[in-house]
């Protein structure tokens, strides 16, 4: 962003999304019931959305599991008191229920054509759905799906990341973009080609609406997948493959046309370690790896494979926002 002053809604936004990441909980704990009926008839007063969770309290893991860790939390507890009428549909082995709430719950189980456990099903205030979502990892992310289908206008983010396969191009590339719009660079080295984890922090954390809206006013983009730094030399064209083989006759002391597929394979690989090592001080062995860079070029911090992790499994998008945060707010 320029140095001028933001308007008020933009920097409304801003603090919002940043509020997001730091801000504590409050103590609330979900306001919720068994009776569909009244539930639809308050929703309708209200102008609410309705949450049907199809559950299986005593006896399925996933749905315990989801209680514990998504629907006891103060995050979902703050959005669903504002936004939903939450029902409970139980389909208990053990626990004991009344007839009609046996009745109400196999009847509406038919309707949704809910086949497993859990599954939650979003309607409108007018009892029309609008959704149907299963487990999700964190509470944030669960309450972002359920916004997303609520509000759908709000989520429609999109956020343009620079993946052009030229190492050293995209790092210039970045930087004058993050000079004229004074960011920070956020350089996702993705080892993707030979490792899952790259890939769930792009669908999990990457592709969240609270990472790509706090991107879209704060980062700049660069994502350099690995594998096409270590492709061998038949991948190459034009002046970069002509000065691999200027450095493999010099390495090998011998004429450009005496030079094996070997040599110049293990060359290319050399210089791609060499090119990683030299900007980022990594190595294959702790990628994926996150770089943040100033809009000069200037690394301010390193999130190797171990640390991103930690990030990822912590709290997701949030704890790597978090991180990013503290390192901008130093600027």
């Amino acid at each position: 962003m320029s140095s001028s002053k933001l308007p008020f809604a933009l920097a409304c936004f801003v603090f919002i999304v940043v509020a997001q990441i730091s801000t504590p909980s409050t103590g609330q704990e979900v306001v919720g019931t068994e009776d569909f009926e009244n539930a639809s008839k308050q929703a309708a007063e209200t102008g609410k959305h309705v949450m049907l969770n199809f559950t299986g309290s005593d006896w399925c893991r996933y749905c315990v599991w989801m209680e514990q860790t998504v629907f006891s939390t103060e995050d979902f507890a703050k959005y669903a008191n504002e936004n939903l009428v939450c029902v409970t549909l139980d389909f208990p082995n053990q626990k004991p229920q009344s007839e009609e709430i046996k009745k109400q719950n196999a009847a509406l189980q038919e309707k949704y054509k809910v086949g497993g456990f859990p599954t939650y099903v979003v309607l409108n205030s007018q009892g029309e759905k609008v959704a149907q979502l299963s487990t999700t990892s964190w509470a944030w992310r669960f309450v972002e799906k359920l916004d997303a289908a609520i509000h759908p206008e709000k989520h429609q983010v999109d956020v343009f990341w620079l993946e052009d396969e030229d190492f050293d191009k995209d790092i210039d590339a970045a930087v004058a973009k993050a000079a004229k719009s004074n960011k920070l660079v956020l350089h996702f080295l993705d080892s993707s080609s030979y490792s899952s984890f790259p890939r769930d922090v792009k669908r999990d954390a990457f592709s969240s609406t609270l990472f790509k809206q706090y991107a879209q006013e704060r980062l700049v983009l660069l994502s350099t997948p690995i594998s096409t730094m270590f492709n061998p030399v038949d991948s190459l064209e034009g002046e970069s493959k002509a000065k691999l083989i200027s450095y493999a006759s010099q390495r090998y002391g011998k004429d450009e046309k005496e030079l094996t597929r070997k040599e110049l394979d293990s060359c290319c690989i050399s210089q791609a370690e060499f090119s990683l090592k030299e900007s980022y001080g990594v190595n294959r062995s702790t990628l994926p790896a996150i770089a943040i860079l100033n809009a000069k070029g200037e690394r301010l911090k390193m999130i190797t494979k171990d640390e991103l992790s930690k990030l990822y499994h912590e709290d997701g998008a949030k704890s790597i926002l978090r991180e990013i945060e503290s390192v901008r707010s130093q600027q």
